[in-house]
């Protein structure tokens, strides 16, 4: 009877452990996921055809309020200093991201299908902020020493 509990308990643990494991590959899935953007930088030879755009997007912007918003509401960022600029998908919206060279950002929310996101994922390139981030590095962590777990309490489970 003690055999059987104590083999049960093995297999509880062994499970739990495995499900740890699938678990932390979920999250660095998820979250490299979640952190996916489109993005372009800003030259030169596109930036007032960006400019051109982020107008045309935030007519669009005030046009989908009804009348709610105003031109006054929403300032048109200065394009000369940006050097990067993105969008982000969220859930029901996309966050445009207009990176300076002082390191400031302009932030924009959106309902999607402007001009500008469109621009931005058909010339820009795919961008990932967690894959480059110490969150990443700890997650990884995370998962090898799951997955080092895992193995030790297979051993003691299986007796190999």
């Amino acid at each position: 009877m003690k055999s059987i509990l104590k083999k049960t308990l093995k297999f509880f643990v062994l499970i739990i452990a495995i499900l740890f494991f699938l678990q932390s590959i979920l999250v660095i899935y998820l979250s490299g996921k979640l952190r996916e953007s489109d993005r372009i930088r800003v030259t030169d030879d596109n930036r007032s055809n960006i400019s051109f755009l982020m107008e045309e997007t935030i007519d669009s912007l005030i046009e989908s309020w009804g009348g709610l918003l105003t031109r006054e509401d929403y300032q048109i960022p200065d394009m000369n200093r940006a050097k990067e600029i993105d969008c982000s998908p969220g859930w029901h919206d996309y966050e445009i991201t207009i990176y300076y060279e002082d390191g400031t950002k302009y932030r924009l929310m959106t309902r999607g299908g402007e001009p500008l996101i469109l621009h931005i994922q058909n010339e820009g390139y795919k961008y990932n902020a967690y894959f480059r981030s110490m969150e990443f590095v700890v997650d990884l962590i995370k998962l090898v020493a799951s997955f080092v777990i895992l193995v030790v309490v297979a051993i003691k489970v299986l007796d190999l």
